[in-house]
């Protein structure tokens, strides 16, 4: 009986037998692997929902979001009540002339602005995300569909190495392995990108996604300010520093009616506990929205560098690209080592767009705290896209 497997230069050479049997359990790992991928996935394939004809810029998409968001008509609501509200309890006042009554009405309205001011601005950058997070999945798509024929490709070339007794028959399943995790990976990227779209549509009651035409570029000129500079901006324009300032007030004046009206002792020590509290919360707050002004800068900065580095990053990716083309016109490297560094790229490529996506969403964040309109910011954000 005569082995199937031959020692040669320290490598295994594999019988004709031998390598149809490794052909055979490859294809069964592949089946299953299959298989395993459909279980877990339980999404559709991704329509081709795109038509070259119909396209759908970024401002496009954020009228219709408008048009139809629920959250931010609630908003509005709320906020529009909170403004009925105040103009009873000023038609009272021209009765009552109460300072009490107008601190109480001037403290209510100015929490529901804040409210407002606050739910928008997650609105805004909530859809801002949306809509670039949907175009960087549709390229992590293609680069998970570049892996997957990368590996499929070199699964063959270790497929005719082993079989000329070249590399053991461990690597033909290390590298069915590898395969076998790109299609996996690819296709939860492909669920994601099927759920986001869905998620997509329904926002602006689409019935299928156009060609997004707008890439994120960011702002020609951006102001960040000095830590000093941004910490008086923050404080001056701060709503619950200002609510915080008429609580003080407002506890304030009730003392002062409990003095003229001779209430008794133990209501008027209460009320000058109140008085004390609410000064204490004055400082506490100004403390914390210094601490706030300060993290958020701090969080700008830190994506400014994460911009800078992934831009570093991918000029050596075009770099290392570049020599890898000239080498493989030299016959010095394989087809799948060039189809590796051009991956690189693309992956670095996309890696850059994702932190300048981060990058735009806490300087907006920022300019919310240091009291830019938000009309001002809905404009920069769509400045920030290019056609």
């Amino acid at each position: 009986m005569k082995n199937n497997f031959v020692l040669q230069d320290s490598k295994i050479k594999l019988s004709g037998e031998s390598v149809r049997f490794a052909k055979v359990t490859v294809l069964f790992v592949m089946i299953m692997a299959a298989a395993l991928s459909a279980a877990l996935l339980t999404g559709p394939a991704v329509a081709a929902e795109e038509t070259e004809e119909e396209q759908l810029s970024l401002e496009e998409a954020l009228l219709l979001m408008e048009e139809h968001s629920t959250d931010l008509k609630i908003a509005e609501l709320e906020l529009s009540n909170a403004g009925v509200e105040y103009d009873k309890a000023q038609a009272e006042l021209i009765r009552t002339e109460s300072r009490l009554q107008e601190l109480s009405a001037e403290l209510e309205y100015k929490q529901a602005r804040q409210q407002y001011r606050s739910s928008l601005l997650g609105i805004y950058l909530e859809f801002m995300n949306d809509y670039q997070e949907l175009q960087n999945l549709e390229r992590e798509l293609e680069i998970a569909e570049e892996e997957v024929d990368l590996d499929r490709r070199k699964l063959e070339e270790v497929e005719d190495e082993v079989e000329a007794g070249y590399e053991p028959l461990i690597e033909l399943l290390r590298q069915q392995l590898e395969l076998n995790n790109s299609l996996f990976e690819r296709d939860e990227t492909e669920a994601d990108l099927e759920k986001k779209r869905r998620d997509f549509r329904s926002k602006l009651e689409l019935e299928y996604i156009p060609n997004l035409t707008s890439e994120l570029v960011g702002l020609e000129e951006m102001h960040i300010p000095g830590r000093q500079e941004a910490v008086d901006m923050g404080l001056d324009h701060s709503y619950t520093l200002e609510i915080a300032g008429l609580s003080e007030e407002l506890a304030r004046v009730e003392l002062e009616r409990a003095e003229i009206s001779d209430s008794p002792s133990l209501e008027i020590l209460e009320l000058e506990n109140n008085l004390e509290l609410a000064e204490l919360e004055v400082d506490q707050v100004r403390e914390e929205v210094e601490e706030d002004v300060l993290d958020q800068l701090h969080q700008v900065n830190q994506a400014g560098r994460q911009v800078e580095l992934a831009g570093d990053n991918l000029e050596q990716a075009e770099e290392h690209l570049r020599i890898t083309r000239e080498q493989r016109e030299a016959g010095l490297i394989s087809r799948s080592e060039l189809d590796e560094a051009r991956l690189e790229r693309n992956r670095t490529e996309l890696e850059e767009q994702q932190a300048l996506t981060s990058y735009m969403a806490a300087y907006f964040e920022l300019r919310e705290m240091l009291g830019t309109d938000l009309e001002v910011i809905r404009d920069e954000i769509l400045s920030a896209f290019t056609e």
